[in-house]
């Protein structure tokens, strides 16, 4: 596999890991939840904690929580942009 292409992937499926003061710290992929879509009213969100692993390691655990009922069959959806930007900017 090309260095270029798992670069891509990503970007593409990604998330952005920030602290809570909004710094970036860096890229993770999570294999099941780069399945979500996106939707301008998502009906999940994403979080992420550290969770200490049992050899003394660190790693981060990505949690997604519903925003409302979510029916059987529907798809799990999530805001790719950051939500407190001003639609006209994340439609940009």
């Amino acid at each position: 596999m090309q260095v270029r292409h798992v670069i891509g992937v990503v970007r593409t499926n990604g998330f952005v890991v920030s602290d809570l003061e909004g710094r970036r710290l860096g890229n993770g992929l999570w294999c099941l939840a780069s399945f979500f879509n996106h939707a301008c009213w998502p009906n999940a969100c994403v979080s992420f904690t550290q969770q200490s692993s049992g050899k003394g390691g660190i790693g981060l655990v990505l949690e997604a929580r519903a925003l409302r009922e979510i029916l059987p069959g529907e798809p799990i959806t999530i805001g790719y942009a950051f939500t407190l930007f001003y639609v006209s900017l994340r439609i940009s």
